[in-house]
């Protein structure tokens, strides 16, 4: 008889809507789905990295499961990146935030930062289905979607200074540069950490980490002053002939973090490359 009964059931989910069903199922008890927010977790020069956050509540008495959530993140009218999360689950009478982390590759959304030129925001969809499974009853499916702004996030412009050479001996050759930093966003941001890696020709890279505090308000540039200690006291006569050189190839490369303001999405801390290289004249 419960087959029967469960049979019956399954048949007609499939002619009748999702809210529908909901509805006679869980009468006053529905399961819902609203959006929470949305943030940036990271920024690299491959992918802006997003997360956005829904609150599932399941006040029925039966356990939910969520075999799959698609999602499509548009901006000004142009899709940008979709996907789809599986196997979550929201347990009997509880409300559970649900992550939904994605990535939106800069090529593409190259077009709709060029049109966004001059711009300080632009407007999102993030839209797709949800797939609900009901213990004793079965799967539901049901559309979801938000609409929003957000302020364009821009990488900021940096640039490495002239390299010098302030002193070169068979122990040493220590250098100095500037790293100018210029905030290319409509908002302050705040430096907080520097990481970075100098390599000369073919000897190891000098790894420096500094802690800053630096706050850089929007269009303004600033800079870090940067010295490096480059150790050549284990290279014995190969010392000798490499600072007799008239030139040295160099590569420079690091990240820096900055802190940001918990507004409109933004939050926490984005993290930001850069690297140079060329050629430092040792004479």
């Amino acid at each position: 008889m419960g087959k029967r009964v469960l049979a019956i059931v399954l048949i007609g989910a499939s002619f009748l809507g999702g809210c529908q069903i909901l509805q006679a199922l869980f009468k006053e008890a529905q399961p819902t789905v609203k959006f929470h927010k949305i943030k940036i977790d990271s920024v690299n020069v491959q992918n802006i990295h997003f997360r956005a956050y829904y609150k599932v509540s399941n006040p029925a008495q039966l356990s939910l499961q969520i075999p799959e959530l698609t999602y499509e993140f548009i901006t000004d009218g142009v899709k940008v990146t979709e996907g789809k999360l599986e196997k979550l689950r929201v347990r009997p009478d509880t409300a559970a935030l649900v992550q939904v982390p994605f990535a939106v590759p800069w090529k593409n959304i190259y077009k709709v930062i060029r049109n966004l030129e001059g711009r300080d925001s632009f407007s999102y969809d993030l839209e797709g289905t949800v797939k609900v499974f009901v213990e004793k009853i079965g799967e539901l499916s049901f559309p979801y979607s938000h609409s929003g702004r957000l302020p364009l996030l821009k990488i900021p412009k940096i640039h490495v200074g002239n390299i010098q050479v302030v002193s070169a001996t068979l122990q040493n050759i220590r250098l100095r540069t500037t790293l100018q930093i210029t905030n290319t966003n409509s908002f302050t941001f705040i430096i907080k950490k520097l990481k970075y890696a100098f390599q000369i020709g073919y000897l190891m890279p000098v790894e420096v980490f500094v802690r800053t505090n630096i706050e850089v308000s929007p269009d303004e540039t600033e800079e870090i002053p940067v010295e490096l200690d480059v150790d050549l006291g284990e290279l014995g006569e190969a010392a000798l002939s490499l600072i007799n050189q008239r030139q040295l190839r160099y590569v420079f490369t690091g990240t820096f973090v900055v802190e940001v303001p918990d507004f409109a999405g933004y939050s926490g801390t984005l993290k930001f490359p850069f690297s140079d290289e060329g050629n430092i004249r040792l004479r």
